[in-house]
């Protein structure tokens, strides 16, 4: 009768230290992601408005009076903020909406995402710049799968289904 009690209480306690494990990463995993999208968000304000006062020192200048002019030399202002991006894992890219707008399709409203594909996970963020540069589209993309795998690692590890590194033997 004891050896059951002793049984019975230590698995019913494994399984409330497990599952409180479990909750408690799933928890720390939701609040990771959410904190990521804060800071993407955070991120893409900064480059909206860093974008748009660069655009506009360049609408102020004379040599820009040719529309395909003033096109090609957004273009090459973009490159230059998505190669500085680029290093820190976020991918932009800019759309003038002018070329491409369909007959009668409204323009798309911001929306930020995760993503998860074949090539890892992503925060996503798609929005207009303001006035009177509404018409180009800004598309940002955060490289996160790093920080989703480590996220992974410690929870696998937490509840003790993998170690974080690998032993070799000598």
């Amino acid at each position: 009768m004891r050896l059951k009690t002793f049984v019975s209480t230590y698995l019913l306690i494994l399984i409330i230290l497990f599952s409180s494990i479990g909750i408690v990463s799933f928890y720390l995993n939701n609040s990771q992601v959410n904190m990521l999208k804060e800071n993407s968000t955070g991120q893409f304000q900064t480059i909206v408005s860093s974008l748009t006062r660069d655009i506009s020192g360049l609408w102020g200048r004379e040599e820009w009076l040719s529309e395909a002019g003033f096109s090609d030399a957004v273009d090459m202002l973009v490159r230059g903020y998505a190669r500085y991006y680029g290093r820190h894992n976020i991918l932009i890219s800019v759309t003038d909406l002018r070329l491409s707008i369909q007959n009668n399709v409204p323009p798309p409203m911001s929306e930020v995402a995760f993503l998860s594909n074949e090539d890892g996970y992503f925060i996503t963020i798609t929005g207009l710049l303001p006035a009177p540069f509404e018409h180009f589209l800004l598309d940002y993309s955060l490289n996160v799968t790093e920080n989703i795998t480590n996220m992974r690692n410690i929870r696998n590890y937490s509840v003790g289904q993998k170690t974080l590194y690998k032993t070799e033997k000598i």
